[in-house]
């Protein structure tokens, strides 16, 4: 069996991304309120590739799978495979089992590889770096998927960090639009989550 690398998860991500994309172009030709319902779409997709693809790059580094410049992770405890991977997650030196993990936030992306990854690691130092970006794009996934008072919250937040001002601004009106960037929010996004998924798995 070949020895699972890297670059297989990071090309599959990159190529759900561009098919994203290529809705994002054919979209424009659409009224504004199904260029609304597209973007809206897109960011679930989009938030759910990268948080796929933040578990499957943790489970292959665990086994001690080397990142693109060729540099080795800093383990506690390297696993056989992916499946122990997931259990050493869970349970490893742990009081209680974890139960289950989640990579939808920094948090629970830290909580999930303590026991196993030096805190130095280059995987947990980038998507510190890029905590921030995460949860500005949770925040918005959120609001789609959930629409509550609370979500309404974070993501008025989000619309004020961009803007400087609340606005009457629904999800997908607010990724569709251009208004502080000639790029759109939805588009900023996307080459975000590229950056991120670039940079989690490039071993600096």
């Amino acid at each position: 069996m070949a020895k699972p690398i890297l670059k297989t998860t990071i090309d599959r991500a990159n190529s759900e991304i561009k098919r994203l994309e290529s809705y994002l172009i054919r979209a424009v030709s659409l009224d504004a309120q199904n260029q609304y319902l597209i973007g809206e779409v897109v960011m679930l997709r989009l938030f759910a590739i990268l948080e796929r693809t933040f578990e499957e790059l943790a489970l292959k580094i665990c086994c001690g799978i080397d990142y693109v410049n060729g540099v080795s992770p800093k383990l506690n405890i390297v696993s056989k495979s992916m499946i122990s991977a997931e259990v050493h997650m869970t349970s490893y030196d742990r009081k209680s089992n974890l139960g289950y993990t989640k990579w939808t936030t920094k948090k629970s992306i830290f909580k999930n590889l303590e026991k196993l990854m030096d805190i130095n690691d280059p995987y947990l130092r980038n998507v510190d770096i890029h905590n921030h970006h995460i949860e500005e794009m949770r925040a918005v996934r959120n609001h789609i998927a959930h629409i509550s008072n609370s979500t309404k919250r974070d993501f008025k937040a989000v619309v004020y960090k961009t803007y400087g001002a609340y606005g009457k601004y629904s999800a997908g009106s607010y990724l569709m639009s251009t208004k502080k960037h000639k790029m759109s929010n939805i588009h900023r996004f996307v080459q975000t989550t590229k950056t991120i998924i670039t940079d989690v798995s490039k071993g600096y």
